[in-house]
């Protein structure tokens, strides 16, 4: 599915709003740098979100209902000064903020933030991400 992202990076056709995590996957050994996260939206449609070349993720408040409110995607073709407002990088990481903005903005690396409404706030920073209905 080819992702139609608004100007600030937030996905706009997968139906992602009001959708419910259903699986969380990131390796843990040092050489496993991939994760997927598995959701429904509201229709019931199963995505899949491929994470790859994870550098840093973070999940907070991860419950019994995790319902999406947003999901934002910024890349090199999007908007960077969002970067520091929607991740505290330099509060919970040895990355700083320079060298997330300066990899998105060489196309280098995505961020991609999942915002709830309820439960599971999700950040990740990688080379890329691709969503696949299943």
């Amino acid at each position: 599915m080819e992702l139609e992202l608004s100007p600030t990076g937030i996905v706009r056709n997968a139906g992602v709003h009001d959708g419910t995590l259903s699986e969380v996957n990131v390796g843990i050994a040092a050489e496993i740098q991939n994760g997927s996260i598995r959701f429904n939206s509201e229709e019931g449609i199963k995505f899949l979100l491929l994470l790859e070349g994870i550098s840093l993720f973070n999940i907070s408040y991860l419950g019994t209902q995790n319902v999406i409110n947003d999901l934002f995607i910024l890349n090199a073709l999007n908007a960077v000064e969002v970067v520091k407002q929607i991740v505290g990088l330099e509060e919970n990481s040895f990355h700083t903020y320079k060298e997330v903005s300066d990899g998105i903005k060489s196309g280098a690396l995505t961020l991609v933030k999942i915002v709830p409404s309820i439960g599971a706030e999700i950040a990740c920073i990688c080379k890329s991400a691709k969503i696949y209905v299943e």
